[in-house]
Formats: C-alpha cells, structure tokens, sequence
C-alpha cells in the first residue's frame, strides 16, 4: 500500500496469534479429555473393541439407569415448560399485580444449586421431614420426596426460572397486534395461542426445553440425593460411582457410561441447532405491549399462582436460612436459636471457603477477562479459525460435569502432567466449562454495537489491542457485567466436576455441604449452605450493583 509516493507497512494482526494459541489450548482441555473417555470406552482386556458397551447393554442395571435419565429429562423439561410458558404468557400480556416481583423473586431462587434445593425438600419431606410427618399424622397420604418424582420437582423449580425468562423475552418481541388481528377474526385466546403466538415463541421454548432436559441428566447432586444412589440410579450418578470403583484397575464402564451420557447430550443439543436453523420466524418490530385486564376472580387466582411458584423457588432459601440458626440433633430440630451449627464446622469451613474463593476467584477472573475477548472476536471475525475457536469453547456447555471432570483425570492424572488433586485441576475446569457463558453475553453485546467506531480507531493509528480496550471495552461493559453474573454463579457452587477431581486439600464449600447432607447432618449442612448461598449473593449483588452504576454512567 502506498500514501503519497511512500510504502505504507499494513499492520499485523495481533489477534491471529491469540486466535492460533487459543485453539491450541482448547484442543488440550477439551478435544483431549473427551478423546480420552471415548477411547477408554472402547478398550477393555488390553485390546481395542466394544465389549465394554457390550457389557453395559446386557446389563439390566445399566439399562435401567439409561432409563432413568431419559424419565429425569424428559419429565424435568415438560414439567418446567409446563409451568413456566403459561406464567410468561400470563405476566406478559395480562396486567398482574406483583408481577414485577415475581421476576424478581424467581431469578433469586436462582441462585440456590440444585443440590441445596434437593436437600432442603429432603429436610421438610424425607422419611423424617420435620413437614412430612405432621402431614402424615393429620392421615393425609404424603409421599417422601425420594425417587423420581422428587427430582422432577427439585429440577423443575430449579429450572423453570430461566424458561420463564427465555420466553418472556421472546414474547416481548412477538407484535401484539399479531394476536389481536386473530382474535378480532373470531378466534378464542386458546386458538390465538396455539395458531399465532405457540409457532413464533417455539425457537424459545425449544432452547429452553432443552437447557433444562441437559441440566437435569447432568446434575449429579440432585440425583444422588434425592435418588439415593443406587435407589433410582442415573447416569450421571453411576458414571462417578463407577469410576471410583474401577480406580487403580483398566476399567472401562465408567468411560462407557461417560460416553452413553456424552452422546445423549451432543445429540440433543445439536438436534436442537438443525431444528432452530429449518424453523424460521421472523416478526416485525413489536409495538409497545398493553396488557390486558383480568376479571377480579381471574386475576386472585393469576396472584395466587404466581405467589405459591415464588414460595416453592424460594422455598430451599427460606429453609436454609432458618435451620441453619436452629438447635439441630441429628434428624431432630429444635425450636431455639443456636449458633452451635455454625461452631461444628468452623474447622472444615475455614478450609472450604478459603479453597472456594481463591479457586472460584481466580477461574472467574480468568473467565471474564478471557470470554470478553474472546467473545469480541466471536462477533467480528466470520473466518474460519474464529469458526473452530469458537466451536472448542462452546462444546464444554453441552459436557456433563461429571463426564468433563471423568474425561481430565483420564488426560492428566498420569505422567507427565500430574495434575490430578491439585487446586490447578480444579480451576481448569472451572474456566473452561464457564468460559461458555462469557462469551455468548459479551458476542450479543458486540453484535449491537456499531462497527465504525472501531474502525474508526483504526484509522487514527490506534493498534488492535488498544482499541479493545479503549474503545470496546467500555462499550461491552453491560454485557461483560451480566454475563460475570452468570458466571460467578456457576463457578462458586460448582459440584458435578469438582466432586470427580478433589482431595481433602482442595475440598471446596459445595462439596463439604453435600457430603454433610449425604450423611445427614443437618444442622451442620444447613449452616455451610447459608454460607455459600449467602457469599453467592453478596458477590452477585455487588456485580449487580457495578452494573447498576455502568449503566446511570452510560446514560
């Protein structure tokens, strides 16, 4: 290129190197961990073939408990659609008194894990729940919360939330006058919902359905709880028991059940993307949304469900909060105010929080700084380097944690690497099994934002680096923000991999509350569950309020 007569040197693109050296570590921490469990599978007796698979469908066992994860799945994901696509539909366009609230309430719930959850309802509904027995002796026919049904529930409060906010947005961009227009042609609001809204809100409700069926096949602490381990066994579940039975020795059904929970979610995922691509909805820009005014029966009873969900989501909050100052003995609850909970693990929560904080502090400073480039490149860069980079860092989302944290003992729990029950184990998997949620909420953000400024930039002889961290950073700000919400969330309650990869040195809080729950201790479960989701919340909130401020500054 020439200016004037002078040779004018193009500047080189400091992001190839990045992209090349991204797409390196990737195929180490995430193509070689999955290599590793899908050959584990198909080796057994030093030879390469599928006895192991062989093995695993000639058993009834293994047969029921692929069962049982397809009934946790299926019935987890019609259940939270159930619930969660009326409400939206309802507080959408129906003018409901504490809707506000309710979408308040129900994102808070959300911050509880799902383990913490199950065993709250263990607390009030198991064989001895302090809410099952009265019940009972009033001779009312209550089940116990173990068994299917029970993680179904837990699962579908856990989950329907982030439906009811998937498909709330979607219909925010659904035109009303849509519905209106096939009303005022005669049709009942049954009809309008099933002929015009169901078929555009449906790329929604299919991202949502199948975020909660991969979320409820993966999530080894409900499951292990609820179903009581060999009670309603799953996948998940015996892929770890399985595996710590087969340490020291080849093995193989570990792997193969790895490997069987692998493909079920890959599957499901990517049907999900072919469906999404064939099914093309578009709406014009939406007017602005009148709700519509219920009868004073119809609106008491809109109230009233939308209160009893908010109840039930909070539900493991509320009782975690309460029991963890009450006088606890074993399975017996005593009504006087006692901090000696809190005492009982002093010790072992000292070691806990501290892991917990520095392991989730430095995966999410990490994760943040990383997904928000990553992220950026993700919505400029359409070649095909950026297509594979892109490619490694969302497949981990679609890795059950237990099959993820299965597949990096098998890659580096040997020479010459080592890394099996050290804190650095721990913080990989951290990072790259959220690296996910950073940058899909930092590349929508960038996607809304205009090009021209960066070139802009460019043009004034700023280099690359320089004008991502000049220009787009602040820009990207909302959305580095809400997508670092997300992320601390999952990183600091964090079970299914790590309870795969720690030692008594790197035991964190999530998994010294779980095995308390497990053995029943319920005063001193309670008491580290209040601690975890009370540290979930400080740091959320003050991130919320970070973002807060960013966007009176933007303003």
């Amino acid at each position: 290129m020439t200016i004037a007569g002078q040779s004018v040197r193009r500047p080189r693109d400091p992001w190839i190197v990045f992209i090349s050296l991204l797409i390196f570590a990737l195929a180490g921490l995430v193509l070689v961990p999955v290599a590793s469990v899908l050959m584990r599978s198909f080796h057994s007796d030093g030879a390469s073939d599928t006895g192991n698979f062989a093995q695993f469908f000639a058993s009834r066992y293994f047969v029921r408990c692929l069962t049982n994860t397809f009934i946790i799945g299926i019935g987890s994901m019609l259940a939270s659609l159930v619930v969660a696509v009326p409400m939206a539909l309802l507080l959408t366009r129906y003018a409901v008194r504490g809707a506000a609230t309710f979408r308040t309430v129900v994102t808070i719930g959300m911050l509880s894990p799902a383990f913490l959850g199950a065993f709250c309802w263990i607390l009030l509904f198991g064989d001895a729940g302090v809410a099952l027995q009265p019940l009972r002796d009033l001779g009312l026919a209550v089940p116990s919360i173990y068994g299917p049904g029970g993680i179904i529930l837990v699962s579908t409060l856990h989950s329907f939330p982030m439906v009811f906010l998937i498909v709330s947005a979607a219909l925010t961009r659904i035109d009303p006058a849509l519905e209106e227009a096939a009303a005022s042609l005669g049709r009942p609001p049954t009809a309008v919902f099933f002929t015009v809204s169901l078929p555009l809100l449906m790329p929604a409700i299919l991202t949502g359905g199948m975020l909660v069926f991969l979320g409820a096949i993966s999530d080894w602490g409900t499951a292990m709880l609820i179903g009581q381990g060999e009670r309603f066994p799953v996948l998940a579940t015996v892929a770890y028991s399985t595996f710590v039975n087969e340490i020291g020795t080849e093995g193989g059904l570990a792997a193969v059940t790895s490997t069987i929970l692998l493909l079920i979610s890959v599957t499901v995922a990517g049907g999900q993307l072919v469906i999404l691509r064939r099914l093309t909805v578009t709406t014009d820009q939406p007017q602005p949304i009148v709700r519509r005014q219920l009868t004073p029966l119809t609106g008491a009873i809109a109230q009233g469900a939308a209160y009893s969900l908010m109840l039930l989501t909070c539900l493991s909050l509320l009782t975690i909060s309460i029991l963890a100052f009450l006088e606890v003995r074993g399975a017996v609850i005593y009504p006087a105010l006692s901090l000696g909970n809190f005492q009982r693990v002093a010790h072992d929560l000292r070691t806990s929080i501290w892991n917990s904080i520095l392991f989730s502090g430095i995966a999410f400073a990490i994760v943040v700084v990383l997904g928000s480039m990553i992220g950026y490149l993700s919505a400029r860069r359409k070649d095909g380097t950026m297509w594979i980079a892109d490619a490694l860092v969302m497949l981990p989302y679609f890795l059950p944690g237990t099959v993820f944290g299965i597949g990096l003992v098998y890659s580096f729990g040997g020479p010459p690497f080592l890394l099996t029950g050290t804190a650095a184990i721990i913080v990989l998997a951290y990072v790259v099994r959220r690296l996910p949620y950073m940058v899909r909420t930092s590349a929508s953000i960038v996607a809304q934002i205009d090009g021209s400024l960066e070139e802009a930039s460019l043009s004034l002889g700023y280099p690359p680096l320089r004008t991502f961290g000049k220009v787009m950073v602040p820009l990207m700000a909302p959305g580095i923000l809400a997508g670092a919400l997300l992320v601390w969330l999952e990183i600091f309650n964090e079970l299914s991999a790590s309870i795969v990869l720690y030692t008594a040195r790197t035991v964190t809080l999530p998994i010294m509350t779980y095995q308390y729950a497990m053995t029943f201790e319920n005063g001193p479960a309670a008491a580290l569950g209040f601690v975890q989701t009370a540290l979930t919340l400080a740091v959320f909130a003050l991130l919320y309020r970070l973002g807060g401020q960013e966007r009176l500054t933007a303003n």
